[in-house]
Formats: C-alpha cells, sequence, structure tokens
C-alpha cells in the first residue's frame, strides 16, 4: 500500500486500504487519519465511513462516534452505514428502544439492495449485544447467500470473540 501511495498520492482507495490495515491490526487512531485523508481525497467516497465510525467505538469514545454516523449523509450509499452506525453507538450506550429501532430497520434493509450491507451492520450489531448465537446464524446465513463481503467478516476486530469457535474456523477454511 505505501507503494501505491508513493506512486499515487492522490488515490482514495489506496489510502483507505492502508487506514483498513490499520484497522484490522487495531491501531484505530492511525486507521482514521488514513481514511479522513481518503475523505479529503475524494469526499463521496464512501468507503471509510463505516469503519472510521467503528474505530472510534473501539476507541471508547462512543458518544463521539455517535455525532459522526449522525453527521453522515441521508443519501445512497452511506444512508445504511448511517443506520447501522448510530445503531451501533446507541447499542454501546445502552440506549436500548433506539437500538432496538436501529435493529428492526436493519431486518428490513435485508429485503432491500442493500442486503449485503444490512447483513453486515447486523452482525456487529448482535456482537456488540453479546448475541453470539444469533451473530453466527446471520454468519452463517451470510456464507449461505455467497455475500461477498462477508470475508472481511474474518479480519474484523469486533468479531474476536467468535475467531475461537471451531464453526467460525471452519467457515474461514471454507472461504478460504
Amino acid at each position: 500500500i505505501a507503494t501505491a501511495i508513493e506512486i499515487d498520492p492522490f488515490s482514495e482507495i489506496a489510502y483507505h486500504l492502508k487506514g483498513f490495515t490499520f484497522y484490522i491490526e487495531e491501531k484505530y487512531k492511525e486507521a482514521i487519519q488514513c481514511f479522513e485523508k481518503s475523505l479529503e481525497l475524494k469526499p463521496d467516497f464512501s468507503a471509510p465511513l463505516l469503519y472510521w465510525g467503528i474505530s472510534l467505538l473501539l476507541l471508547n469514545r462512543p458518544d463521539e462516534a455517535l455525532n459522526y454516523f449522525q453527521q453522515l449523509p441521508d443519501d445512497q450509499p452511506s444512508l445504511l452505514t448511517k443506520l447501522g452506525g448510530v445503531t451501533l453507538a446507541q447499542i454501546v450506550l445502552k440506549n436500548d428502544s433506539a437500538a432496538e429501532k436501529g435493529i428492526q430497520e436493519l431486518e428490513a434493509a435485508r429485503q432491500s439492495a442493500s442486503m449485503e450491507r444490512a447483513m453486515q451492520l447486523l452482525i456487529l450489531c448482535r456482537i456488540l449485544q453479546n448475541e453470539q448465537d444469533m451473530a453466527m446464524q446471520l454468519i452463517a446465513e451470510s456464507i449461505q447467500q455467497r455475500l461477498p463481503m462477508m470475508i472481511y467478516l474474518f479480519t474484523d476486530p469486533m468479531l474476536k470473540s467468535l475467531r475461537k469457535l471451531p464453526q467460525f474456523q471452519q467457515w474461514l477454511q471454507e472461504i478460504i
């Protein structure tokens, strides 16, 4: 990634990928810096939005994360990211009724063209709610439907608690 940035220092995707690498390495402050640079280069680039906000949550800054997600635009493709991010922050902040409302909206989005993102967000919500069985059920369904973004779940720091489970390990081997 460093070579890509050296070759093209104006590549928003290179900065996003560098940020995502920091994210999976659990270097959240560095990740946020890269996500910010990515969006400076291309303000309408949606890829880093979710991981920037989740990095704030993982830095134990849920109020800041909630504010960050609430400030996202209400248009596609960031609308579902906004809904999911706000819901994740509400879970961390123990605002149960707001979190449940968000989860219901994400469940409804499973029937839309944004099903893949909705599934990803629901899995993260269930993890934050300590509902491992429900998260595993959603992962199984996502794998069965061959949703491409599910590969990212196996590297996501938020799913650390699942990595030791034999079924999770089996799925990882099957996907790879």
